[in-house]
């Protein structure tokens, strides 16, 4: 399995899971042509090859606001939860239900999701591909222990660290704005996703990659070191807002152990 942020933050979120059997892409808030052009810079022809499927997380403009556009282009069907409304696109798309909790098959890729706690219906989405999963929680304002049990359950996680609460509060948005950010049902602060990794603590995962960080209320470094020193034991990274990456999953069978490598490159 092969596993391309293609952008992560408010500018637009997308990642692509690939194997030789199978192609899903979850969360559709790029566009056709900026999609290519960000995997293209990764060495990814996205148009070359058909998706099977496409997975919307929740129905904020990020997440959601090109699902149209890529279906019609790509002619992959939607897989919607119950929570992601929609009636046109409902009614002039291919769309397949997608049951919270229930296992599903994509190719060879297995996918489950859990509810999140987010101002939108929102899922967190496992990926699972010959015994290594991937599983990505953004767009949550605090992380119950259902969601702390289902991350546990992952090789490597792309987990929200959206805002430093201090470059937050001193920041431009507007109060009302700060509070939805702040409230149970807005995004995760660097000590938020701190406090998770240590939930996780003695757990499955091996690695972590902080997502989804404000171009305005975080910075990278800041975020690192937040997550570093909730975890010092886990290799953490964070990934720029809007940056096309590579997450290279190797799996290392003699010592049963998963070995990770990423390649971020600026955009």
């Amino acid at each position: 399995m092969r596993v391309f942020v293609a952008g992560s933050g408010s500018s637009g979120n997308s990642v692509l899971f690939e194997t030789e059997r199978a192609r899903l892409l979850v969360d559709c808030g790029i566009g056709p042509r900026g999609m290519g052009k960000r995997l293209r810079a990764l060495d990814v022809d996205f148009e070359a090859r058909a998706l099977d499927a496409i997975l919307p997380t929740h129905e904020h403009a990020d997440h959601f606001g090109r699902a149209a556009q890529l279906a019609r282009t790509t002619g992959a069907p939607l897989l919607l939860h119950r929570g992601i409304a929609a009636p046109r696109l409902r009614a002039s798309h291919d769309v397949r239900e997608l049951t919270v909790g229930q296992r599903l098959e994509v190719g060879d890729l297995s996918i489950t999701t859990v509810a999140v706690p987010h101002d939108a219906p929102n899922v967190a989405v496992r990926v699972e591909h010959r015994g290594v999963a991937v599983a990505m929680a953004t767009d949550l304002g605090h992380v119950p222990r259902a969601v702390v049990d289902f991350l546990a359950t992952a090789d490597v996680l792309l987990l929200e660290a959206n805002h430093c609460p201090r470059l937050l509060a001193a920041g431009p948005y507007p109060a009302s704005l700060k509070r939805r950010v702040l409230s149970d049902v807005g995004h995760l602060s660097n000590e938020q996703a701190g406090a998770a990794l240590r939930a996780l603590r003695g757990a499955r995962p091996a690695r972590a990659y902080l997502v989804h960080l404000s171009a305005v209320n975080n910075d990278v470094d800041v975020a690192t070191r937040r997550a570093r020193a909730s975890r010092p034991d886990l290799a953490v990274s964070a990934l720029a807002h809007g940056a096309p990456s590579e997450l290279d999953l190797r799996l290392d069978r003699r010592r049963r152990s998963v070995v990770y490598g990423q390649m971020s490159l600026p955009f």
